[in-house]
């Protein structure tokens, strides 16, 4: 009979992918996922059949409503006695945690077990802790970071990175988008999209597209109705390795997950964060440290128009090579294989 390892992580796809990269190393161990119910964990995961998934109902911190943070204790106290429930009816040997929300009550729950006491790894793609990683670690076996010096109890292993944005097919996506021959641009903000760089990108079309053909994953909130001939736009993609692979340059929100998949491939990146206050912050410092790297570019979305976008696409363009060079100088990035090494000595 196969061990068992319960995988966390959720609320943003963020959470879930770099779960989802670390299941080809994991196939000696039976694999269950948390996470609530139609969420986009959920969706990802239902794709893997191998995978089993388990709805639980979790605790979001909304930091711009305090009237519903004060119930959080109460619902939270509530979502992990139904954790101590689901995890003595899965019984894993493990529990792998990558952050959100979503996995809250069963990281606080995983020592709280009368009979057994189950090891916990948590990983932090970010430069700085979020909330529920916060929490956890003081139940945690193993604090494992994509970045260096986060915390004084870190390992820095890395990110775990999909195997396959290494795999990347230019043809896949010139056939998809219609555009081939020129300087390629990569747009995209993440799952949701991104409102701020989905305006500035339509306005900048006419003067981009004299250099560039576009492709822009615009988010799934996207409806305005834009066409160009040298521009195509997608509201989401799962072959985003064959779009990695079609790009000379690359327009990103600051995540750690796509920063690091963008820096592992030597993308040359303009990185528009999401500001503080809108977030905790974490884009911001993830995006400077590797600008600080001579890695990246990045601008304030608050600094961003039409004509400054197509500025620093141009100076991206012309600092390519140096960027690219700065990259290379960057150890630590992929940590897929280390971290399943550690789940698997536990």
């Amino acid at each position: 009979m196969k061990k068992r390892i319960i995988l966390l992580g959720g609320g943003t796809a963020g959470h879930v992918m770099p779960n989802i990269a670390l299941l080809p190393y994991l196939n000696e161990f039976e694999i269950h996922y948390v996470g609530e119910m139609n969420s986009v964990e959920e969706r990802i995961v239902s794709t893997y059949e191998h995978v089993y998934f388990h709805q639980l109902q979790s605790v979001k911190f909304d930091r711009s409503n305090i009237f519903k943070a004060l119930l959080i204790p109460f619902r939270l106290s509530k979502a992990k006695k139904k954790a101590k429930e689901l995890l003595k009816s899965i019984d894993p040997s493990l529990i792998f945690s990558k952050g959100g929300y979503a996995s809250l009550p069963i990281a606080l729950a995983s020592k709280s077990q009368k009979t057994k006491k189950i090891p916990l790894i948590v990983h932090e793609s970010d430069m700085s802790l979020g909330l529920a990683n916060k929490l956890s670690i003081k139940h945690a076996d193993y604090l494992l970071s994509s970045f260096p010096d986060i915390h004084e109890n870190a390992k820095h292993v890395g990110s775990p990175l999909r195997q396959q944005i290494y795999d990347g097919q230019k043809s896949a996506a010139e056939f998809e988008s219609g555009l081939k021959g020129r300087k390629n641009l990569l747009v995209f903000g993440g799952s949701s999209g991104a409102l701020a760089i989905n305006k500035a990108i339509y306005e900048a079309v006419p003067s981009l597209t004299k250099y560039y053909d576009i492709v822009h994953i615009a988010g799934k909130n996207c409806k305005t109705e834009f066409k160009h001939s040298r521009y195509f736009r997608l509201t989401y993609t799962d072959k985003i390795q064959d779009y990695y692979a079609w790009a000379d340059l690359v327009v990103s929100r600051g995540g750690a997950n796509a920063l690091f998949e963008l820096i592992s491939l030597k993308k040359p990146t303009l990185v528009i964060p999401l500001p503080k206050g809108v977030s905790r912050g974490d884009q911001v410092q993830n995006a400077n440290f590797f600008k600080n790297r001579d890695c990246v570019r990045v601008i304030e979305q608050d600094k961003m128009t039409s004509d400054t976008l197509l500025c620093e696409i141009l100076e991206l363009d012309k600092n390519r090579n140096e960027l690219i060079s700065g990259m290379k100088n960057i150890n630590g990035i992929d940590g897929t294989k280390e971290i399943a090494k550690i789940i698997k000595s536990l």
